[in-house]
């Protein structure tokens, strides 16, 4: 399914894509993105995280976490 092909990366992984990145952005609420925790992030180029579901419950120490959609 290489539909971009060379234009993105695909990764099997959750944690495989999160490495090296520079921003994350969380569209869907699927129970394996609630699990990420802040040592999940930790080699990331840009620690920017999206959360447009507000899935995740983060400690934002060294992190720029920004959640959208319903809530706080």
């Amino acid at each position: 399914m290489d539909i971009f092909q060379n234009k993105i990366s695909y990764f099997d992984k959750i944690k495989d894509a999160i490495d090296n990145s520079h921003c994350v952005v969380i569209m869907t609420p699927w129970k394996q993105y609630s699990k990420l925790k802040n040592s999940d992030f930790q080699h990331m180029d840009k620690k920017i995280i999206i959360d447009t579901r507000r899935v995740l419950n983060l400690v934002k120490n060294d992190l720029t976490y920004i959640g959208l959609g319903i809530g706080e």
